[in-house]
């Protein structure tokens, strides 16, 4: 019954940050019910009511889709960080995957060498999730994890909290927009640094 409430309570809360009423604090990864990806459940999940009666909406999938979600959210500016952004991690060797909301667009940013599930979750509304909770369970994955955090507090001015292996981190474009060539040269030289390490093996 516990984990019921619990449950009905963070789908609640979900949907309300869905519906852009607020931007939470880091959010703590237990207990998740219903997460599976950042910007997949959490903040895109509007399935059906309880009763059945609603019927479910298409997902916002593809650049396309994001594209354009953002533009009923942000003004022409912001748009074009989010779309500068995405187009300069093209060709820095990372993986992309498509959330799986209705009401807001996002796509996660991964590096599967290195860990499978993603890092960064970047949604439509501009907000950017640092997803350090799911990068453990080996030394690299850890490492890239740490240090990461460490260049985003340094680097970026971000605030990250003591316990943030255990939070997804979500940060207004207003706090990292104008930081986006501090993002995109944090990442090329973690990953390079990654990829020197490992041919070095």
């Amino acid at each position: 019954m516990r984990r019921q409430k619990i449950a009905a309570a963070f789908v609640a809360w979900s949907r309300d940050i869905a519906t852009e009423i607020a931007i939470p604090e880091c959010i703590e990864a237990e207990p998740r019910p219903v997460l599976k990806d950042a910007g997949k459940e959490v903040m895109g999940r509007q399935g059906p009511g309880g009763d059945g009666s609603q019927k479910p909406q298409p997902r916002i999938r593809g650049w396309e889709g994001f594209l354009g979600n953002a533009r009923k959210r942000l003004d022409e500016q912001s748009v074009g960080i989010l779309a500068e952004v995405y187009q300069r991690l093209q060709p820095m060797g990372l993986q992309i995957s498509w959330g799986r909301g209705t009401t807001i667009g996002s796509f996660n940013v991964k590096c599967r060498k290195i860990h499978p599930k993603s890092f960064i979750t970047i949604q439509s509304n501009g907000v950017l999730y640092f997803n350090a909770p799911w990068y453990k369970g080996t030394a690299e994955a850890e490492g890239f994890r740490d240090h990461l955090k460490e260049a985003l507090v340094r680097e970026m001015g971000l605030s990250i909290p003591e316990d943030y292996q255990k939070r997804f981190c979500p940060f207004d474009l207003r706090k990292w927009g104008e930081r986006r060539n501090t993002l995109i040269e944090i990442l090329q030289r973690l990953l390079a640094n990654y990829q020197k390490a490992s041919t070095s093996i």
